[in-house]
């Protein structure tokens, strides 16, 4: 069922420190991807899944 894999305390909330978070939290060798991601309603957040989407596609 649903598990916290990391969370996020920064000053810095801009899209580049939240894909450099996502990116470190999901690349950890124990985690797969995940189906959900919940997030508040930090406008940085979408942009960032959306570039590592693509990346990975």
């Amino acid at each position: 069922m649903g598990k916290t894999i990391d969370f996020m305390l920064s000053e810095n909330r801009d899209m580049p420190a939240a894909k450099r978070f996502f990116t470190k939290a999901l690349a950890s060798p124990h985690n797969q991807l995940p189906l959900v991601i919940t997030l508040d309603k930090n406008p940085a957040y979408p942009p960032a899944i959306q570039d590592l989407i693509n990346e990975i596609n």
